[in-house]
């Protein structure tokens, strides 16, 4: 698996395994949470795609993944 790189709010930059960060989405997916605004830029890492979740979250976050 390739790494993705995500980041979040605050604008911290993180890289995961791209296996873990799928996972992450599919689990915030299963919580029937709104999913939008994704869009994909590729990097020197690999496929970076941001996911904001809608504000039914407990904080917004952006999930970069598959």
């Amino acid at each position: 698996m390739r790494p993705v790189t995500f980041i979040s709010d605050s604008g911290h930059q993180n890289t995961a395994d791209e296996r873990l960060v799928r996972t992450e989405i599919l689990s915030v997916q299963r919580q029937n949470l709104a999913v939008s605004n994704a869009r994909e830029q590729i990097t020197r890492h690999g496929y970076m795609i941001y996911v904001t979740l809608a504000a039914s979250t407990r904080a917004k976050t952006d999930f970069l993944g598959p």
